[in-house]
């Protein structure tokens, strides 16, 4: 199972990536526009992106998906 951890926030995102429980990715996206907005929208686009290239990876195509935000 892959499983994609999120600690988001509006200024700035990590994301941990797990195939069972092996740590096989992270990432963090910041964003400083003035705009609440426009730092969503971005943390949003950012997220698909995560979540597309994990989900089309060839050793991925089989895999279930889960998501986790973090509280």
């Amino acid at each position: 199972m892959i499983t994609i951890s999120i600690d988001a926030s509006t200024k700035s995102t990590g994301v941990a990536i797990f195939k069972d429980k092996e740590l096989i990715d992270t990432d963090n996206f910041v964003d400083n526009n003035k705009s609440v907005l426009k730092r969503i929208k971005y943390m949003t686009d950012k997220l698909e992106e995560v979540y597309g290239k994990s989900k089309t990876a060839p050793s991925n195509k089989d895999e279930q998906f889960q998501v986790v935000m973090e509280q």
